[in-house]
């Protein structure tokens, strides 16, 4: 399973898997650590979806918000991925551009459509594979839209991959 299929599996069981965590108990098994950049985040174990990670909401004062930081690593966050999530905040505008242009291949949407339905609400930084730098940006819907989430991969600035979940769940 790619990790794409694993993003729209999980996004699709995210409503069971709720249910199941609230029945554990919300910080049963939770790690947390303190990092110099992001502050408090929570560390996972990998599973069949994703390595082991490190998880925060994040105050991003760029986007004058808190998002949600995902970033995949076997050790400490290294200072190079905290170099590449300042680089795509620092670019963010040119990169959101080059997501529309690209989702707009896809689907019939227009720019302020794009804007007045979704919502930036993370980024998740990948292991480096190869040496190429990985991250997704995910949106989810602000109003009721035919689209419920939309996720672009990169590698490195470059769209590779649009990822579009529509309002039943299905991969469009």
């Amino acid at each position: 399973m790619g990790f794409f299929d694993a993003v729209i599996d999980v996004f699709k069981k995210l409503g069971n898997a709720r249910k199941e965590k609230m029945a554990r108990g919300a910080n049963r098994d939770k790690i947390f650590v303190n990092d110099d950049f992001f502050g408090k985040m929570e560390y996972k174990k990998g599973d069949e979806y994703l390595g082991n990670s490190y998880r925060a909401d994040y105050y991003e004062p760029q986007f004058k918000k808190q998002i949600s930081v995902l970033i995949e690593s076997d050790t400490p966050i290294t200072n190079e991925q905290k170099e590449l999530y300042k680089l795509i905040v620092s670019r963010f505008e040119e990169l959101e551009s080059k997501m529309f242009e690209n989702l707009s291949h896809k689907i019939a949407i227009t720019l302020e459509e794009f804007h007045s339905n979704f919502e930036f609400f993370q980024i998740t930084i990948n292991k480096p594979l190869l040496n190429k730098r990985r991250w997704f940006a995910s949106y989810s819907h602000i109003k009721e839209f035919d689209y419920h989430y939309l996720g672009f991969s990169f590698e490195e600035f470059e769209v590779v991959e649009v990822v579009i979940i529509n309002n039943k769940g299905e991969e469009i």
